[in-house]
């Protein structure tokens, strides 16, 4: 018959097949998973050890280092190289010791094979590195780093290794660019420190040249004006007033009347003041008294610019008394009645009262002069007082911006000082480990459902084979379907099948007596293949002492169970 015109098989003829013949099934598939398990038992086991820990970004540092180099995200990107590049792990494979029995030279250099063997060493060691974020965010990140190897307790110590050398590495290279930074601020801070010595001597030696200008009291030059040109005024009229008089006293009429000095007995003559001595002296003594209330009241130095300023104007108001008092000593007159506003006195004497007169006109003159000379002062300092000011403005505000930077600059060289001892003395949180590599008692390689389950799916797909290839290889015809199909007659009728007593016993031995002892010995086998697994991949040290001797194992486990 033509194989095109077979009916396809069904999944019901499928399973039709299966179930005719489910103890080959069975016993293909138990066989294939016990030598599955058994051949797995020299599967090369490996542990993985994996350390984590947090890294977060340091917003001291970047504030205090200055502009950032760069970006925590771009840091991020180097971790990879940082945590496991040649360089980092050389460090590790060095502090570990593996490096100790390379070939070396009788210099302690490394041959040329052990540079080959130590290349080799480090590229297998970082294949087996993994390193993962299990948290990324913009402000920390969580690591973990592991490694695994044959050796559980390299599996170990390779992640912590690498974690607290990358810990140092991070830290020094920290502390470099602080000491960087210390240095630098340093310098900026010394430098900012000579310009404000500079700007502030340059005030006090402004205030020096300009003390009486100077822009604190707007007003002033403007009242000292308005004074000095009404004791201008003063002395004007009293210069016109005297000169009247000696005009009078010079008159023929006045020089013809007979003398009357010897009516009245002449006595002590005294100095004649002028209104501008009064008014100096009590400047003066306000003056003093404001310096006094600087030094004790509001605590100020000598060296302060205020105090200074004081000083000088002290200093000019003490000469102006002194040359007063000169002028009032050059002319004296009797007591007696005042006449007119000149301040003469009567004498009786036209002689004497000329010669006091004129001593008069002579000392108002020079006071006319002084005024004058001053008032064109005030006014030469009046009309630079806007070029004045707005220099004097300038200094400040360049004191001001120079004091503001200085204080910048303070601040952050303190603030790096800090932060640096605080590296220094391992106190900064940038990092922080969260979890070390613990000792490994169980292989992460193979795992125990990775084994069963392809021992069972192996199993079930070497049973399913099988069967279908003894089912494919057998001619028999078991049915009258098949009989109808394969001659393709008609069938009129079944015979059952003939039995001997042989046949019967020996149906009967293979039922009753083979089966079940196979089945006993398939399932027993497959049971201690599972538990062998099971002991070797998830209880190491009790899989050495079932491998020495199970009959002892499972006595002294039987006897452990027992309460």
């Amino acid at each position: 018959m033509n194989d095109e015109r077979k009916p396809k098989a069904t999944p019901r003829d499928v399973l039709r097949i299966v179930a005719r013949r489910w103890g080959l099934f069975l016993l293909g598939a138990s066989l294939f998973a016990i030598v599955a398990l058994m051949v797995s038992l020299w599967w090369p086991v490996k542990y993985t050890g994996t350390a984590k820990f947090t890294r977060r970004v340091d917003p001291a540092a970047e504030q205090l280092i200055g502009p950032k180099s760069e970006s925590f995200e771009t840091r991020k990107l180097t971790l990879q190289n940082d945590l496991s590049g040649d360089n980092a792990v050389e460090r590790a494979v060095e502090a570990l010791g593996l490096m100790r029995n390379l070939p070396r030279t009788p210099e302690g250099r490394l041959t040329q094979k052990g540079e080959t063997e130590k290349q080799e060493l480090i590229a297998q060691t970082k294949k087996n590195i993994k390193i993962d974020w299990e948290v990324r965010a913009e402000q920390v990140d969580l690591v973990a780093v592991s490694f695994t190897h044959s050796d559980p307790e390299l599996a170990e110590k390779v992640p912590n290794t690498l974690v607290s050398n990358y810990f140092a590495w991070v830290s020094k290279q920290i502390v470099d660019r602080l000491s960087a930074s210390e240095e630098f601020l340093k310098d900026q801070k010394d430098k900012c420190g000579r310009q404000l010595d500079t700007n502030a001597a340059e005030k006090v030696q402004f205030e020096k040249a300009h003390a009486g200008a100077m822009p604190e009291r707007p007003g002033m030059l403007e009242d000292q004006i308005r004074k000095i040109e009404s004791d201008l005024d003063s002395v004007n009229r009293q210069l016109t007033i005297a000169q009247k008089k000696l005009n009078r006293l010079k008159s023929p009429e006045q020089l013809a009347a007979p003398t009357t000095r010897d009516s009245q007995p002449a006595t002590a003559t005294m100095p004649v003041f002028s209104p501008e001595y009064e008014r100096a002296k009590l400047q003066l003594r306000e003056a003093k008294d404001l310096l006094e209330d600087m030094r004790t009241v509001r605590g100020m130095t000598d060296k302060h610019p205020e105090v200074i300023a004081h000083v000088k104007k002290i200093e000019q108001l003490e000469s102006t008394v002194k040359i007063l008092e000169e002028q009032a000593s050059k002319g004296y007159v009797a007591p007696g009645d005042y006449s007119g506003a000149s301040g003469a006195m009567r004498t009786g004497d036209p002689m004497l009262e000329q010669a006091l007169l004129q001593i008069e006109i002579d000392t108002l003159t020079n006071d006319r002069e002084r005024l004058e000379q001053w008032r064109d002062q005030h006014k030469d300092l009046a009309s630079n007082i806007g070029p004045i000011a707005q220099e004097y403005d300038s200094i400040n505000r360049r004191l001001r911006d120079k004091e503001e930077e200085m204080k910048k600059w303070e601040a952050q060289y303190q603030g790096v000082q800090m932060a640096l001892a605080a590296e220094a003395a391992n106190r900064r949180t940038h990092h922080d480990s969260i979890l070390v590599a613990q000792p490994q008692y169980r292989p992460s390689s193979p795992s125990l459902l990775v084994v069963l389950g392809l021992a069972l799916a192996g199993g079930l797909g070497f049973g399913g084979a099988l069967v279908f290839m003894a089912n494919g290889m057998d001619r028999s015809i078991a049915t009258a379907d098949d009989a109808a199909k394969w001659f393709d007659v008609p069938v009129y009728g079944v015979i059952g099948e003939i039995v001997t007593a042989r046949q019967r016993a020996r149906r009967r031995l293979k039922k009753w007596i083979l089966a079940p002892l196979v089945s006993i010995l398939v399932l027993a086998a497959l049971g201690l293949s599972a538990l062998s697994v099971v002991l070797w991949l998830q209880y190491p040290e009790k899989y050495k002492d079932w491998k020495q001797s199970p009959i002892h194992f499972v006595a002294s486990e039987i006897v452990s169970q027992k309460p």
